[in-house]
């Protein structure tokens, strides 16, 4: 799988979690965000399922027992695996882990290269994310073969590494995530892309970003547009089934 590939899966995946998360009525918290719940038809365009928790005025209701912790072992955000405590920036931990699959081609937990112990993906990324030269040279997919713009990967990089901040209010939001994907993402139909500062790569704020952006099988994307307009097509990149 190429580069442009993953960018795009990224993002319309991103976009399916956005729509749950600022569009549906009522919102919709996933809690089982994972590259085996992102669906891939045969143009590599993905929808988001298998959603457990419905949001409404404050209440989360879901589809299994309250009593049983949903979510899978490799992609809990630190304040669910802890004490519990899921959230709308809980799903954005996760997506960040599946941006991390879809840049390094490791498995959320692995085996450790030195202790062949189990080795969590975040936690061998952690270091890595920090240092602009690592980005380039140890976290990308060998598979890659180096097939990608640095400048990219820089920004892949930092979207992960804000998304898997250990405070849950320092995480962006999906909407803000698919700004930031919106900007690197493959354009169709011959639309314009907008294009991000790349020196601003490490230093990334939504205000920094242009006004505008524009059969399944296991791991969206369409003609981009604004994040904050919703039509009858933001839906698309959700599938609904529980």
């Amino acid at each position: 799988m190429d580069w442009q590939t993953r960018v795009s899966i990224a993002l319309g995946a991103a976009r399916g979690l956005e729509y749950l998360h600022e569009a549906a009525a009522p919102r919709i918290l996933h809690r089982d965000i994972k590259s085996t719940n992102i669906l891939l038809d045969d143009k590599f365009r993905a929808k988001v399922i298998q959603a457990k928790c419905l949001m409404n005025d404050g209440v989360t209701s879901c589809s299994s027992s309250p009593a049983r912790m949903l979510g899978t072992f490799g992609y809990f955000a630190p304040e669910y695996a802890i004490v519990g405590k899921a959230s709308l920036k809980s799903d954005v931990f996760s997506f960040g882990v599946v941006i991390l699959e879809l840049m390094t081609g490791r498995p959320p937990i692995h085996k450790s290269s030195t202790t062949r112990a189990d080795e969590s993906l975040v936690i061998w990324a952690t270091s890595r994310l920090r240092d602009s030269r690592l980005v380039v040279t140890e976290l990308p997919d060998p598979t890659l073969q180096g097939k990608f713009p640095a400048e990219e990967m820089q920004i892949m990089a930092h979207l992960a590494r804000e998304c898997l901040q250990w405070d849950p209010d320092a995480r962006p939001t999906m909407t803000e995530v698919v700004q930031i994907l919106s900007t690197i993402a493959p354009v169709l139909h011959g639309a314009k892309r907008r294009n991000l500062p790349i020196a601003a790569a490490f230093n990334l704020t939504v205000s920094a970003l242009p006004s505008q952006v524009g059969g399944f099988r296991h791991v969206t994307e369409s003609e981009p547009v604004s994040s904050s307009e919703y039509n009858s097509s933001s839906s698309e990149f959700f599938l609904f089934s529980t």
